[in-house]
């Protein structure tokens, strides 16, 4: 995902419309030069699209890891019944599993497993430890960082 640098906005408190760097409000740094007030909510919705496609493709990289492991298919829409994707955490892929499981006559106990091992397969920085009921992006890369892309 990328966002056209500069990008074009109009400041909410005096209106003037200006040009800003992405890097800039990513980094929660940018005000407007006019008024001097704060873009930040407009740098943390920003961040909000990075960190949903990111937690998408997380979520699918794990899911996938596990299909070609186990042969098994974990459709698309029985993890979306569980959350939205954006949400989804490491006990909801745990249950999607589980679910699939059972639907292909196999033990639904064996779904942890599956899961933290494709975890440490697809992201080998991701903690020893995991926390299973934290949305799954800040489970497996808690050090983010936002903007470095723009110079």
């Amino acid at each position: 995902m990328r966002f056209l640098d500069p990008l074009e906005i109009t400041c909410a408190a005096c209106g003037k419309m200006i040009k800003v760097r992405v890097r800039a409000l990513l980094r929660l740094e940018a005000s407007c030069p006019t008024c001097h007030a704060s873009f930040r909510d407009i740098g943390l919705t920003m961040r909000a699209s990075f960190d949903g496609a990111a937690a998408f493709l997380f979520a699918a990289q794990i899911i996938m890891r596990i299909e070609d492991d186990q042969g098994l298919e974990i459709p698309d829409a029985v993890v979306e019944r569980i959350r939205p994707w954006e949400e989804l955490t490491i006990r909801d892929l745990v249950e999607a599993t589980s679910r699939c499981l059972v639907a292909d006559c196999r033990l639904p106990q064996e779904s942890e497993i599956m899961v933290t091992t494709a975890i440490k397969s697809q992201f080998p920085s991701a903690p020893d430890i995991l926390d299973f009921g934290t949305p799954l992006l800040d489970a497996i890369a808690m050090d983010r960082t936002y903007g470095d892309e723009y110079q």
